[in-house]
């Protein structure tokens, strides 16, 4: 009787703890005030307590997330509502309703917390705060990245440019390559020197290995978003995934340091004082100093708190470029009209252009757009700080937006050959024609893309300098693509493609690239190797995250149960023990179902 007292009440701790979990895990950081009329999915059934959190049970990755959101989103064309727990999700599916949201942006400003909160294992900055805390970082942010900077922006992307040019040089009849790890370096190095001050010459010489650890830090932050226990901390912690980050991170640390430690360096050689209340900040880490002094973060906190400026500033200028010229190399027939406007435009010159010049290759923008309505961001959430009504639907306070940019983007209402890749789509009068709901790849509001203006710029100087050197060419096709959801939609089967010379155009930067190529072998070191072994660990523990996870929830389990039995002998030990037994009777209506002596056992 003993043991089966005991049992019992194990297992009721058990039951408890796991109760609590499950509540925990389903009660929204941000609650939802009020009701809605927006209908519900066709095909799925809400539970109490989950609500329609059972149909992610099976969500693996991204893509499974976002394929189980649509399957909840079929039969329905404007706005779908569903409940992960007791939190209430509203899908945007119609360009006319996105419209008209955008005009209320100010009521969903921030950024939805059971999204967005994986980030902070890497970077609580800009990308993913809220309140106070994203406009004292915003604001500079914004005046960094103004219309008056853009020349000064502008001479420091022609000056990548031409390096990348060089290196392609020796790429010229040498096969299939992988032509985003080239675009990975040029971005990188525009987004550290404009808006870190950070000398931009990892194109040259790479020290950091920064675009192999933001991948992979990219990747946890999307496993976590999908595996629902990662939201308590402790158990993160114990997971394969949560050592994993803790590795990336050491090896990122020494140079996101070192960015800093300079920028002091610099400040105080110019008189500088970060703690001045007149102190303006020239770059984005004074911006993340100044925040850092002002919030009393640890040292920690400052060090990562612009990384996803970094993540932000390159991964998805790289993925946009690198997806635009393989879709050229995948149709020689656009490839060929966007390179006679180069020539109209840039005569038989092969410096880089003008920011006036880039504003009349308007066939360009067609194909960078075009590329953007494939590859953009897949989706964005919003919490709804203040309630309001569309279309007699009603948005109740708390209550998070999806707008499925990917849904919109491919939405046979809008777009006249959808699954095609057709830069006529963009052509002035179809523009006009459509919703501007149907296409915003930046987002919308105070919380759009802030390197929206200086993002196209970059990636339209490097397209017109290749585009008059190189001609490109690839073996995939384009009705074959698959994607991973990432930050972007990236190519499930990379970006291989071949580039030759356009004959009599050929420049004369041939031999500086193979020194620079020289260069950058001679500085591979075994270091490297270690990296590109770690990423593919990495990679594999991704794979193997779900069988940690069970082993963590077992042992959790496991662990509770101990507790709960040793907390239940002590609190039913008396301090001073009986010795012998009695004959007085006991109750006559017994309390609970054991005896008094099976609870003097205990």
């Amino acid at each position: 009787m003993g043991l089966l007292t005991s049992l019992i009440l194990a297992l009721t701790t058990v039951l408890c703890v796991t109760l609590h979990v499950v509540r925990r895990l389903l009660t929204p950081a941000v609650p939802t005030k009020g009701t809605t009329n927006i209908p519900g999915p066709v095909a799925c059934r809400r539970w109490p307590v989950v609500g329609h959190a059972l149909m992610f049970l099976r969500v693996n990755n991204m893509k499974d997330l976002y394929e189980t959101i649509r399957r909840l989103c079929q039969k329905r064309d404007k706005v779908v509502s569903f409940y992960l727990g007791s939190k209430l999700t509203i899908g945007v599916l119609d360009a006319k309703i996105l419209e008209a949201i955008v005009c209320m942006s100010h009521k969903c400003q921030n950024k939805e917390h059971e999204l967005y909160y994986t980030f902070n294992a890497f970077t609580n900055g800009v990308f993913s705060k809220n309140g106070k805390g994203w406009s004292a970082m915003r604001r500079p942010l914004d005046h960094l990245l103004h219309p008056k900077n853009m020349e000064k922006l502008h001479r420091i992307a022609m000056e990548k440019a031409e390096i990348l040019c060089m290196k392609l040089g020796d790429r010229c009849g040498q096969g299939v390559f992988e032509i985003k790890q080239v675009i990975d370096y040029y971005m990188l190095d525009i987004t550290l020197e404009s808006l870190l001050n950070v000398p931009g010459t990892l194109q040259i010489e790479d020290t950091t290995h920064l675009p192999e650890l933001c991948s992979l830090a990219i990747k946890g932050m999307f496993k976590r978003i999908i595996q629902i226990v990662y939201r308590i901390e402790w158990i993160y912690s114990l997971s394969s995934l949560g050592r994993q980050t803790n590795k990336v991170k050491d090896q990122m640390r020494p140079h996101l340091k070192e960015m800093v430690n300079n920028c002091y360096k610099q400040m105080k050689i110019a008189g500088r004082n970060p703690s001045d209340p007149d102190f303006v900040p020239e770059n984005f880490i004074e911006v993340a100093i100044q925040n850092y002094i002002r919030e009393k973060n640890t040292e920690e906190d400052l060090i990562f708190s612009f990384l996803d400026l970094i993540i932000a500033g390159f991964d998805t200028t790289s993925v946009a470029t690198s997806s635009t010229i393989l879709f050229l190399a995948m149709h020689p027939e656009y490839q060929e009209r966007a390179y006679q406007e180069q020539i109209e435009v840039m005569k038989n010159s092969l410096r880089a252009p003008t920011r006036d010049e880039l504003s009349r290759m308007s066939y360009l923008d067609m194909i960078f757009n075009e590329t953007l309505r494939h590859v953009s961001v897949p989706a964005i959430a919003r919490t709804i700080s203040s309630q309001f009504t569309i279309d007699e639907y009603i948005f109740p306070e708390g209550a998070s937006i999806y707008v499925f940019l990917n849904h919109l983007f491919n939405d046979p209402r809008y777009w006249e050959r959808p699954k095609d890749f057709y830069p006529e789509h963009f052509q002035p009068e179809k523009v006009a024609a459509r919703p501007k709901g149907a296409f915003l790849p930046f987002a919308f509001g105070g919380r759009s893309c802030p390197g929206k203006l200086f993002g196209i710029q970059s990636s339209k100087l490097v397209l017109s300098n290749l585009l008059r050197r190189y001609k490109f060419t690839s073996s995939l096709r384009f009705e074959e693509m698959t994607y991973k959801y990432m930050v972007m939609l990236e190519s499930d089967k990379g970006y291989p493609v071949e580039v030759t010379s356009h004959g009599s155009r050929r420049d004369n930067f041939a031999g500086l690239s193979r020194m620079l190529q020289s260069h950058i072998a001679a500085k591979r070191s075994e270091e490297y190797m270690g990296y590109i072994q770690e990423i593919d660990y990495l990679d594999s523990s991704f794979e193997q995250v779900g069988m940690g996870l069970l082993t963590s929830l077992f042992l959790a389990l496991t662990t509770v149960l101990c507790v709960a039995l040793y907390v239940v002998r002590r609190l039913l030990t008396p301090a001073v023990p009986t010795n012998g037994t009695t004959n007085i009777p006991g109750p006559v209506v017994p309390l609970v179902k054991s005896s008094h002596r099976t609870m003097a056992k205990l």
